[in-house]
This record gives structure tokens, C-alpha cells and sequence, in this order.
């Protein structure tokens, strides 16, 4: 049984480090990860320059690209097999709501679905290392049901583990609405320029009882299933651009299906 993991964080990262060690009781291990930290790198893959492989130990892989490249390179060049399932983390800090758009953790399991593999990304929602062994047992609990056919094939699990449990619950979520406040932070840099900061304080949340976020609060684990087609099919009926075709097929198949962040 062979398995890839990936990380956004970088291949020395703690949370990379974890989920290898709880891992290889399930098969094989291989690695592939960013030689940096590759943080909110999305589903990005590296077109513009040449992109070097570095085994810095065996079935230890670092790449000099982000994590998409990390999975792609790893399917198609690395391994001589296709692997079972691809696990993406642990990442420092949560991947909740509209965080899954830009999280490199998340863009590397959705990478590997699009090639053909089932895949989770798994976070931590802190920045306390603490939390990090009892994060690597839930990604174990995870990729156990995976390899024995306990969650569909065309979906990517999106996992995200409170800080501070000894005993996990876990929930079926949905993606949560969240609003950021002060995203961009303007300050003074070297020789008097204007320089530019985007990021922001913590999140607020809608209240939605069924969402990762609330799971979170609640302290159990996330698990939040992902789809490749973001088609909003409950805005179907209501677009009305002149000359626009509708296939009512469209809707009735897919009646009741929509995003929810």
C-alpha cells in the first residue's frame, strides 16, 4: 500500500514530520513537499520556470515548487506507482470556510483528485505545536476509513482538528461564511516607502449550526467533504441574460445542489 503525503508548510515542517511518523503503520510513505513554506499558494502550479527534485532521505522528496507541483511531480514523476491516497498536512492554523480557496493544504489534495487519487487535507486550528500529535491520530483515524473505501472517491475530505483533545468527537460539516476584518495594513518600509500587508485579525463567523467553523467551537473535529464542480445550480433558474440557452435537464439533475460559502 503506498501512500503521499504533502504539506504547505514545507517538508521540515513539524506537522509533515507528525503525520509521517503516525502514518507509516498503514504501508509505504513517500513524501513530496515544498523545500518553504508555501502558505495560501492555493492550487497554484509553477509554469514559468523549471522546477528541481531533492531526496534528502529516502522516500523524503523536496521541491522547489508549491504544493500542487509537489503532487503533480509525484504522481507523474517520482513514484512508480500511483499511490492509494494522497494526505495533505498537518497544517498550523485552520482551514475553515473561504480558506479552502487559498490554503496550499487543501490545493494539493484537490491536485491530487483531479489526477485520479483520493485525497484529505487535515489542520490543525492552532499555532500551538502541543496539538499536533492528537491532530496526527485523527489524519491516521482518516486515512484508515480512506484506504478501506468509507468515503467516495470523488470527493476531498477537508479535516480540521481543535486544539486541546485528549478524546475527539467528530462532525459532518459544511463550508462556514466568515467575514475578515482589516485585510490590508499599510506601514512605512526602507527609505520611506509605503509597503503593503495583507492579512487580517481573527475571522467572524455567520452562526450556521452545521458548519465547520461551529464543529470547531463545539470541539470536535471537522470533516468537511469537497467537490470539484463549483457550478451554483440554485442561481440557475434566476440568471436572465437575453439569447441565453437553459437545458431544463441541467436543473432537474442537479436540483437542490449549490455552494454554501
Amino acid at each position: 500500500m503506498l501512500i503521499l503525503l504533502t504539506n504547505d508548510d514545507g517538508v521540515d515542517a513539524v506537522g509533515l514530520t507528525i503525520l509521517r511518523e503516525k502514518i507509516r503503520i498503514l504501508g509505504d510513505v513517500v513524501v513530496c513537499a515544498p523545500n518553504r513554506n508555501c502558505s495560501a499558494s492555493s492550487r497554484k502550479l509553477t509554469l514559468d520556470r523549471p522546477l528541481h527534485i531533492r531526496e534528502i532521505e529516502p522516500a523524503v522528496f523536496s521541491i522547489d515548487g508549491s504544493p500542487a507541483d509537489c503532487v503533480l511531480l509525484a504522481i507523474h514523476q517520482i513514484l512508480q506507482e500511483k499511490p492509494a491516497i494522497v494526505i495533505s498536512g498537518i497544517n498550523s492554523g485552520a482551514n475553515l470556510g473561504q480558506d479552502i480557496f487559498y490554503s496550499g493544504t487543501v490545493g494539493a489534495a484537490m491536485e491530487a483528485r483531479i489526477h485520479g487519487v483520493p485525497a484529505a487535507a487535515i489542520s490543525l486550528a492552532s499555532r500551538a505545536p502541543e496539538g499536533m500529535p492528537a491532530a496526527g491520530d485523527v489524519a491516521l483515524w482518516v486515512a484508515q476509513h480512506m484506504l478501506q473505501g468509507h468515503v467516495p472517491d470523488h470527493v476531498v475530505l477537508n479535516v480540521n482538528v481543535p486544539s486541546g483533545i485528549t478524546t475527539p468527537g467528530a462532525k459532518l460539516t459544511r463550508l462556514g461564511r466568515r467575514t475578515y476584518e482589516d485585510l490590508v495594513t499599510v506601514s512605512r518600509g526602507p527609505r520611506d516607502r509605503i509597503v503593503y500587508w495583507i492579512g487580517g485579525n481573527g475571522p467572524t463567523w455567520e452562526e450556521d449550526p452545521f458548519c465547520d467553523a461551529a464543529a470547531i467551537a463545539e470541539g470536535l473535529v471537522s470533516v468537511t467533504p469537497l467537490g470539484e464542480d463549483l457550478t451554483e445550480y440554485r442561481a440557475i433558474r434566476h440568471i436572465k441574460l437575453p439569447g441565453l440557452r437553459f437545458d431544463e435537464e441541467l436543473f432537474v439533475e442537479n436540483a437542490g445542489q449549490g455552494s454554501q460559502a
